[in-house]
């Protein structure tokens, strides 16, 4: 992590819910950790008209107590703006993410955008925010209605990143969440990739575990569940198909957190039925669970 000023998003708003495990959590232990309590997301200040008053800069801890509290009680903030900070949770879709407290555990609320957010610098536009990533966000807080929100946004918040840990947004119907109007990274936290071969990973497995790695190969199989093997050697575990699906042959550039392959994990998300005996071989496997996952052209 490298200290410096906040990187910054365009017009960016999740809800109440139950406690969520994250895939990279292991990870962002470590990111809590060396980060410490005083670690702090600088944001423009909301100005309470829809927009973001740049004469002034609030600083939000990364232990914001102001998210637990819209969440524990949401009564007194609806129609109120708010200045949050947390760290993202899941990703829905390039307008809809949630936060929450870092290491993945206790309440989350959904953040809804009005543009899609803009990557940081060096980061794909195809997968602007991670999971793991630390971000102060302004906006409104508003009972979340599928409908209204999707009118704020001017698009359908229909589900684009899937993950093992998807959530249903109709669920969340009532519970509170933010009309955001600006979103900002701080930089000091925001997940870097470390580049990485296949070859080095698969045979130094332990100095990646816990990573996040970017890495590119060959496609050389495809499984039902969304498994991919790259280069005969590397699992892929990638739910996520924003472009097309991935095809034998296809060179691609994979980002995300590697660790041991657990294939009951993936039955216990509901993928791996029909083709058992095969993740059965790669148990323990070196994987890399894509976070984001381009097709390179040829």
């Amino acid at each position: 992590m490298t200290a410096g000023q906040p990187e910054e998003a365009s017009d960016s708003g999740k809800g109440s819910r139950r406690p969520r495990l994250g895939l990279g959590l292991v990870l962002v232990l470590g990111l809590v950790i060396g980060a410490g309590i005083g670690l702090v997301v600088g944001i423009l200040a909301f100005d309470g008209d829809g927009d973001v008053d740049d004469r002034e800069v609030s600083q939000r801890p990364i232990f914001d107590t102001t998210l637990q509290r819209i969440v524990a009680g949401p009564e007194p903030f609806f129609g109120d703006p708010v200045v949050v900070g947390g760290q993202v949770r899941e990703i829905i879709s390039p307008r809809a993410f949630t936060v929450g407290q870092p290491g993945f555990f206790g309440p989350d609320l959904l953040v809804v955008t009005k543009a899609p957010v803009t990557a940081p610098t060096g980061r794909s536009s195809s997968r602007p925010i991670l999971e793991g990533d630390f971000v102060g966000v302004a906006g409104e807080v508003q009972k979340f209605d599928i409908g209204g929100f999707e009118r704020f946004a001017g698009t359908e918040l229909t589900r684009e990143f899937d993950s093992f840990v998807g959530d249903d947004l109709a669920e969340r119907e009532g519970e509170p969440a933010v009309r955001a109007a600006r979103v900002v990274f701080d930089s000091r936290a925001t997940i870097v990739a470390e580049a990485g071969s296949v070859e080095e990973i698969v045979e130094r497995p332990n100095d990646f575990y816990g990573k996040i790695t970017s890495v590119s190969g060959e496609v050389s199989e495809v499984l039902p569940s969304g498994v991919l093997r790259i280069d005969d050697q590397l699992v892929a575990l990638t739910a996520d198909f924003a472009q097309r699906r991935p095809r034998e042959g296809d060179r691609v550039r994979i980002v995300g957190p590697v660790r041991p392959f657990d294939p009951d994990q993936l039955r216990e998300g509901g993928g791996g039925r029909a083709d058992d005996e095969v993740l059965g071989n790669l148990a323990n496997r070196p994987a890399i669970v894509a976070q984001s996952l381009e097709i390179e052209e040829e």
